[in-house]
């Protein structure tokens, strides 16, 4: 189910963030979603057969939707080549099982309303011409057998290749593709190997009020290609793909979701090239759309070849790198009437080795929120600006404010001079004075306020929104003295204020009032680290807005429990100790080794054991009374052990002379390196180089749970000479227990009506009941801290491990 939130006369896209529920019947199969700058999309929950109004609200505004589920679906299988004319009329249910083909001249017609469901790993071959007449009220759809994510394709179907095909779509839903997690896309290219939904090697593609969305792999990837968007929804893939000459035209569409937005970063998801469109030697223009919310670039015009970019009235968001991304040889770019937010840099000349290229213009920008509003350079070595031939900014008559730097004129090549010669800033609105680029005014909130109305998709005088805006992951109290962030759902022309509180259980520690200028959308709550000493866990709070209204979190829990205590070990032979021995170079076989072993007439000595070094404790003899050499040396040693599952691993270290095997209880559990495999023979030498004196042998035993009983054990070794002609033996052993990791203790405190449970090791699950001792269920969404709200019945809570 796709969901675009418009003006009242649908003239364009009204940019709203929230969560769609439904108040209409079957409440329960209908689970909310998000929407992102007014567009989004979610999957009703399997149901019964029959009918039932989805009644879409956000914020206040309301739409129906009736949906019926048929009881029986009668499928039409399909495979294999089409004829030269082929028509799915409205309402069909196709199966494709095999991999099907449109042949070169071949048409195929798809009515309105129709499913095409789709086998793992299958491909549609377009080499024709494919048309898809669906509606707004009864779309055709494009499926998987089962639910798919990205990066996440089992089940997936494959996708549409077209080497000279031509797709018309109109209202058509295509989801649960990208099987294949390699294909070859010579002779073009691709950043990414998986496969695409849309594979398109000089071919066209036209599709209006579409939605291309939870895609295993990419979205697309274009070669020659002619490629249109209008009114489309592409959300939810790795990346909406790399478009490499052609033309590509993206119109009142959004583009966003690479991979997904679940506060998920890393160093190796940052190199990961989940960009939003990559685009090289094409011509582009993109209008009235919404890109980014993507872990990479939102628009990238790559680095090999010439091309041209336009970009007007787009708003461009939550990109973790470029909104964006300009560089490349005799690349091309004009950006107008755009908003640019949330980015790790705005608009950027950014990495080339051409002539003259980037050259990048800007005019009536508002970039916002990022790292950089603008910026010349790019942190690869060899990025533009190394040359005096190389690239320029072109930015005028824009707005550049309250980010990190408005605009940065610095390059990655070890000098990190600001490139004044290369920029041309003026005319624009800066935060701060910038002495490199004098020709700008310094933003005055009192009086420049309405210069940020023509970037506005509400009301001038509509409150904004107001919440915490950290991820729950983010929620550690440390947090607070960097900063927790507050933000604003928009910019807005009027100051909004919103009083905030910090308390522990014992009551206030902080409080105070977060003001937001004209144009600014993120402040933050940040703390002195002496007001947190001795805090393990605190509440903020929101609280009487003006200007706006409190629609995100207004509270949340900071908590930095103490870490879980590392129970001790316990040394369950020490070296030194005493042991049973048997040196009369005798055949013992195997039962020797066992618990029930009768070894009254074994010597006893305390370790360290043998003869030849000068340091043993206890000398054992070398030869039988025959005077030849003894081979083959035997001791064991009873343990008490209580409760051995209390131990997850035994460290063992064995000193020997020149090897051992170690068992337990008659198993096995280790042998030295130098040894042969499977039963020794009590004349068993080693052979080979005799090892240093003393080789002391180290390992990890995971205790399996039947390697020691409850009570006594007997731990035995058997120590073989390296030769008979060999001058020394020695043996020591020791054995240290590793308990099991403590399971984290759960705490709590109160605030209020609330009771708050945190813990210190994330991997350990909350789980309820409400009677003991058992029913015991995994608490749904719980991640510490977990509040409890006063309003839930009686239960009882504990940790456990997955």
């Amino acid at each position: 189910m796709a969901i675009r939130v418009e003006t009242a006369f649908g003239e364009s896209t009204r940019r709203v963030n929230g969560w769609m529920t439904n108040v209409g019947t079957a409440r329960i199969l209908a689970p909310p979603f998000r929407v992102l700058r007014g567009v989004g999309h979610g999957f009703l929950q399997k149901q019964s057969p029959g009918y039932f109004q989805y009644t879409a609200f956000l914020s206040g505004a309301v739409s129906n939707k009736p949906v019926t589920i048929e009881p029986i679906t009668v499928w039409t299988q399909v495979s294999g080549d089409l004829g030269p004319a082929t028509t799915w009329p409205a309402n069909s249910r196709i199966h494709v099982t095999t991999n099907l083909t449109i042949p070169v001249g071949g048409t195929l017609d798809i009515g309105e309303g129709t499913v095409v469901m789709l086998n793992g790993g299958v491909n549609i071959t377009n080499s024709g011409r494919t048309v898809i007449k669906g509606s707004i009220d009864q779309p055709v759809v494009f499926t998987a057998t089962n639910r798919v994510a990205p990066e996440q394709r089992f089940g997936a179907w494959g996708g549409w290749i077209m080497r000279g095909g031509e797709l018309i779509a109109t209202a058509t839903i295509m989801t649960g593709s990208g099987a294949a997690a390699s294909l070859s896309y010579s002779p073009g290219s691709s950043h990414r190997s998986e496969q695409p939904l849309l594979f398109a090697h000089n071919s066209v593609i036209r599709m209006t009020n579409c939605a291309l969305i939870n895609v295993a792999g990419q979205i697309g990837n274009g070669y020659r290609s002619s490629i249109v968007w209008d009114h489309c929804l592409i959300q939810r893939a790795i990346t909406c793909g790399e478009y490499d000459g052609g033309t590509n035209i993206i119109t009142h569409s959004a583009v966003i979701e690479f991979p997904a937005v679940d506060g998920v970063y890393n160093a190796t998801i940052a190199d990961a090239d989940y960009d939003g469109f990559y685009t090289i030697n094409t011509t582009n223009y993109f209008e009235h759309s919404l890109f980014g919310f993507c872990k990479d670039d939102a628009i990238d015009s790559g680095s090999g070849g010439a091309g041209t970019v336009v970009v007007t009235n787009c708003w461009v968001e939550s990109a973790l790198h470029e909104a964006l991304a300009w560089s490349g040889e005799g690349r091309r770019t004009w950006t107008y009437d755009s908003v640019l937010m949330n980015c790790g840099q705005g608009l950027e000349c950014g990495w080339s080795t051409g002539a003259d290229s980037p050259l990048v213009y800007g005019e009536r920008i508002f970039s916002t929120a990022n790292s950089v509003g603008t910026r010349y350079g790019d942190n690869y070595t060899g990025t533009s600006g190394l040359g005096l031939k190389n690239g320029f900014l072109t930015a005028t008559n824009s707005l550049f404010l309250y980010n990190y730097r408005d605009v940065w004129g610095q390059v990655w090549d070890n000098t990190w001079n600001w490139r004044v010669a290369r920029m041309d800033v003026r005319g624009n609105w800066l935060t701060t004075a910038n002495t490199n680029h004098p020709l700008n005014t310094v933003w005055n909130p009192a009086t420049d306020a309405l210069r940020l109305a023509p970037y506005m998709t509400t009301p001038a005088a509509a409150l904004v929104g107001i919440g915490l805006a950290a991820w729950p992951e983010q929620l550690a109290l440390g947090i607070l003295t960097n900063g927790l962030p507050v933000r604003l759902s928009s910019f807005t022309v009027h100051p909004v204020t919103v009083d905030y509180s910090v308390a522990t259980a014992s009551g206030l520690i902080a409080s105070g009032t977060l003001t937001f200028t004209p144009g600014e959308t993120v402040k933050k709550i940040i703390l002195a680290p002496a007001l947190l000493q001795g805090a393990s866990i605190v509440q903020v709070v929101l609280s009487n807005p003006t200007g706006g209204e409190i629609t995100g979190d207004e509270k949340a829990y900071l908590a930095n429990p103490p870490a879980t205590p590392t129970p001790p070990s316990t040394t369950l032979i020490p070296y030194g100790s005493s042991w049973k021995f048997l040196d009369d170079g005798s055949n013992q076989g195997t039962a020797w080794r066992n618990p029930g072993f009768n070894d009254a007439g074994w010597s006893n000595g305390v370790a360290e054991l043998g003869y030849g070094d000068g340091d043993e404790a206890t000398t054992i003899r070398s030869n039988r009374t025959d005077t030849t050499r003894i081979a083959t040396t035997y001791f064991r040693k009873s343990v008490s052990v209580s409760n051995p599952e209390q131990f997850a691993t035994f460290t063992l270290q064995l000193r020997r002379d020149d090897a051992g095997v170690v068992y337990f209880n008659g198993t096995e559990v280790f042998r030295s390196p130098n040894l042969a495999a499977g039963e020794l023979a009590y004349t068993y030498v080693t052979g080979g180089t005799a090892p240093p004196d003393n080789t002391v042998d180290t390992t990890n035993i995971v205790n399996s749970g039947a390697l020691l009983s409850n009570g006594v054990n007997v731990v035995a070794c058997e120590i073989h000479q390296q030769s008979l002609t060999s001058s020394d033996v020695s043996f020591d052993l020791q054995l240290v227990g590793a308990p099991a990791a403590m399971p984290p203790p759960l705490y709590f405190g109160r605030f209020g009506t609330d009771l708050v449970l945190y813990w210190a090791d994330s991997s350990f699950l909350l789980e309820s009941t409400d009677t003991l001792p058992g029913g015991w269920s995994p608490v749904a969404g719980a991640a510490s801290p977990w509040a409890i709200l006063p309003t839930e019945t009686k239960r009882f809570y504990r940790l456990k491990k997955p």
